[in-house]
């Protein structure tokens, strides 16, 4: 994983070290720097829940990201870039931490973050960052473990439509303090997650038949309980709502980039645009992000924009996943990314290995593990049919998705991108099925191995936690 990083002081970044463990008397220090060197700030933005196709910036029909388009231009674009998860926890814990969710745990199974961890936020804040959360995802919330390491950390409350929401502001103040200190902000936008009700003045903005008036809200288990059929027009209606959700994410991102440059730093900023997953809309008769890890929601977006370090115009084919960003930032500022607990591999240029596989997990929901469920729709049969745990691994163009009930897919995702033929059966590819399940179990025991999971049960969640998760449709 992360070994052998060659390091960047050539660059002239701020050379900073730490000196005994994380969270004991650290000290830092700057190494000698010509006239005006100066650590970057770094700005990591999450569109939650965007997935990859529904983005014009990378194809999509519809102008979904006229900005982002623009800053691919000037950016450096990872094509093949995947989530940990299909869900909030787990990819955050994995972008915090840069561990996959087999050792960070952060899953259906603990909900939390665990505390004795490093996170980025801890060891930019060391290293003389001013750390800024501004999280609109309440599942992702202080008291779940993921403000550690930030001094402010803020879960905005979002406004009506057609004004500029409260996350904009929070971030504006946070880059014109008047403070001398590089600063890291962590932003999360809520808006493309169900419901498709927060696209502020885009809201509409997409629709074909605006007398057409129907729910925005997803209720899955209705769904699939009542065996209700996802009718063609309904679902162009919900996909269009989506867009906008997406439109907006866009302008928002757009607005962070005017304040940046209107107080003089986007020059000098290490700028990050991705996902936590993506969201099926009616791919394989679902909808949402749970129960499964398809394509439609573990394929997400990454940028990032600093040309003294990432080419303009240029693309990464290589695949790379959300535990790369931690490494990646130790990297640029010289910290050695083998010296602190992660999974993941530099996304420098020609950092990637061309061969790495992509493991993705999802553990059993909550739900179902319950002792005593007031919603009974969870005992329904086609409900329980996805009671399971699931992991999937690519590796080069084949794909295999086990479940922990003995179901399993296999795609070539060359041949069939939005994986509509299994080839599981096929005694053509029982090999590659083979080999596939052998390197999983490998990369899983090596993670485990590497960074043992928290053994401590987690307390209950406390009812802000819960009402937070219930809001959002995890509960």
């Amino acid at each position: 994983m992360a070994r052998d990083i060659p390091s960047l002081t050539r660059r002239g970044f701020l050379r900073v070290s730490l000196a005994g463990a994380l969270g004991a008397a650290a000290t830092t220090h700057a190494a000698a720097m010509a006239p005006g060197d100066s650590c970057p700030n770094i700005v990591i933005v999450v569109m939650d829940t965007a997935r990859k196709d529904h983005m014009s910036c990378c194809g999509y029909e519809r102008e979904t990201t006229p900005f982002l388009r623009r800053l691919a231009a000037d950016a450096r674009v990872y094509a093949n870039a995947y989530a940990t998860s299909c869900w909030t926890v787990p990819s955050h814990g994995s972008l915090f931490t840069g561990l996959y969710p087999v050792s960070h745990a952060a899953t259906w199974e603990n909900y939390r973050l665990d505390q004795q961890l490093t996170t980025l936020a801890e060891v930019l804040q060391i290293n003389g960052y001013r750390t800024v959360g501004i999280c609109e995802n309440p599942a992702v919330r202080p008291s779940l473990g993921f403000a550690k390491g930030f001094e402010a950390y803020s879960i905005p409350r979002q406004l009506p439509r057609k004004i500029d929401s409260n996350a904009l502001r929070a971030f504006h103040a946070a880059v014109r303090a008047d403070d001398s200190r590089p600063f890291f902000a962590f932003v999360n936008l809520i808006a493309p997650h169900d419901p498709y009700d927060s696209s502020g003045q885009f809201f509409g903005c997409f629709l074909s038949d605006p007398a057409y008036r129907s729910r925005v809200h997803i209720d899955l288990l209705e769904i699939l309980v009542n065996g209700r059929q996802m009718e063609e027009r309904w679902l162009t209606h919900l996909i269009e709502h989506y867009d906008a959700e997406v439109r907006y994410c866009d302008y928002l991102v757009m607005k962070m980039v005017e304040v940046l440059r209107a107080y003089r730093k986007w020059d000098h900023t290490v700028f990050i645009v991705t996902s936590d997953h993506g969201e099926n809309l009616g791919d394989h008769g679902l909808l949402n992000h749970q129960f499964c890890l398809y394509e439609s929601v573990v394929r997400i977006p990454l940028m990032i924009h600093f040309p003294p370090i990432f080419p303009r115009e240029s693309e990464e084919t290589a695949c790379v996943q959300l535990t790369d960003v931690f490494p990646t930032i130790l990297q640029l500022l010289d910290l050695d990314p083998a010296s602190f607990p992660n999974q993941g591999y530099s996304l420098l240029p020609d950092a990637v290995p061309p061969d790495r596989p992509i493991v993705c997990e999802y553990a059993e929901h909550a739900r179902f593990r319950a002792a005593k469920i007031a919603d009974r729709r969870w005992k329904h049969p086609r409900v329980r049919q996805f009671k399971r745990r699931l992991t999937s691994i690519r590796y080069d163009r084949m794909k295999l998705i086990r479940g922990s009930d003995g179901w399993h897919r296999l795609y070539d995702l060359i041949n069939d991108p939005e994986e509509m033929r299994d080839l599981s059966n096929d005694p053509t590819y029982g090999a590659v099925k083979d080999e596939l399940t052998l390197r999983m179990g490998k990369f899983l025991t090596r993670c485990r191995t590497e960074q043992p999971p928290p053994t401590e049960q987690a307390a209950p969640l406390d009812k802000g936690a819960e009402d937070a998760l219930k809001a959002l449709g995890y509960l």
